[in-house]
């Protein structure tokens, strides 16, 4: 049987709160990092905003390039996860008959 339109709503709703949620953890994540590593991200911005444009265009390549190597990695890694053998152990030979 269908949902109702305000349970399909209630439903996305609840989706998108816990969305939310995963999101602000993982930026909470990071700002933990960066404590935990002395990294100050307002004074990283202002000293790449002095930068000279060529180095800036040169970072910002450096960034989106490694970016797209991240996310090649995790496209293989989930590519080799459901190649994955789906059991641990070494096949069994089975008794002939």
């Amino acid at each position: 049987m269908a949902k109702e339109p305000e349970e399909r709503a209630a439903e996305y709703l609840a989706e998108m709160a816990a969305l939310i949620r995963t999101c602000e953890n993982q930026l909470q994540e990071t700002r933990d990092f960066y404590a935990a590593h002395g990294i100050d991200p307002e004074a990283i911005k202002k000293q790449v905003a002095n930068l000279p444009a060529d180095q800036r265009r040169q970072l910002e390549e450096a960034i989106k390039r490694d970016a797209e190597e991240v996310e090649e990695e995790v496209r293989r890694a989930k590519l080799d996860a459901s190649h994955a053998p789906r059991t641990s152990g070494r096949i069994r030979t089975r008794p002939m008959v």
